[in-house]
């Protein structure tokens, strides 16, 4: 159990291969869930305040439910601490997890499959002005991650990863991106003398609301590698093309970028 100041997406509509991605539109949860629910996402830049609790059913079943405060200024902005400043409301989530061939004795491939929901009964204002404002808004998700192939068969990382994920937020009218979908892959050691570097690929689509104006669905593909020189070191190079990157129709962009991690 936690409680404080928490981010709902560092807990909830996740999987463990989204951490191998740069874009904000994979990691740490689909775009989806924080472009319509600023109160969803986690720093950079907001949190809110809240409580959520995850409990092991069975070794292979996990139930995590949570509740969140709907501050918009703290959403956008981690340094806000106020509880109320005019939101109303609270911010519901819960899903179900299926941890397939996880357990030390499992000789299988491993996977994760998550579905859950959330309900959110603060205003939200209408689009595309924002003049007005309307009440609530519900979604759900599911999303799953299988190993396919261990080369140096089952317990082991290195190999391949597939993973897909979907979301679906009700009310168009307050919801910016109401419908995504993704779909990727990650491989550990796909040069043999890598063994610990991981090659990753990942697609998304997010449908824009109708009542934008110009509304085109966005979409994204990434490619990335990472490069392991040191047990305590990471070297990343990656690749995004984003098609309609404001959910309008006009041009796309590419992004290059490189980063280094130091873990002590």
């Amino acid at each position: 159990m936690a409680a404080g100041r928490l981010g709902a997406n560092y807990t909830f509509a996740g999987l463990p291969v989204f951490d191998n991605y740069v874009s904000s539109g994979i990691n740490s949860a689909p775009e989806s869930m924080v472009a319509n629910d600023f109160s969803y996402g986690g720093p950079p830049p907001g949190l809110e305040w809240g409580a959520q609790a995850v409990y092991n059913i069975t070794a292979v079943v996990q139930l995590a439910v949570g509740i969140f405060n709907t501050n918009p200024n703290s959403a956008n902005n981690g340094n806000v601490f106020a509880f109320q400043q005019r939101n109303k409301g609270a911010l519901v989530t819960a899903q179900l997890s299926y941890l397939y061939n996880q357990s030390p004795n499992d000789k299988g491939m491993q996977g994760q499959y998550t579905a859950g929901f959330f309900e959110d009964n603060n205003a939200f204002p209408i689009l595309p002005l924002g003049s007005l404002s309307s009440s609530g808004k519900s979604g759900v998700f599911i999303l799953g991650q299988q190993a396919v192939y261990r080369p140096e068969g089952p317990g082991t990382t290195q190999g391949l990863t597939i993973w897909g994920a979907g979301t679906y937020t009700s009310k168009q009218l307050v919801s910016s991106m109401p419908l995504f979908g993704g779909a990727g892959c990650s491989y550990e050691g796909l040069i043999k003398r890598r063994k610990n570097d991981i090659f990753s690929v990942g697609w998304v689509y997010g449908k824009t609301s109708n009542f934008l104006p110009n509304a085109s669905a966005a979409k994204m593909l990434e490619t990335n590698y990472q490069w392991a020189p040191k047990r305590y070191i990471t070297v990343l190079a990656d690749f995004q093309y984003i098609w309609r990157p404001t959910g309008t129709i006009g041009p796309g962009s590419a992004v290059l970028g490189a980063q280094v991690n130091v873990t002590f």
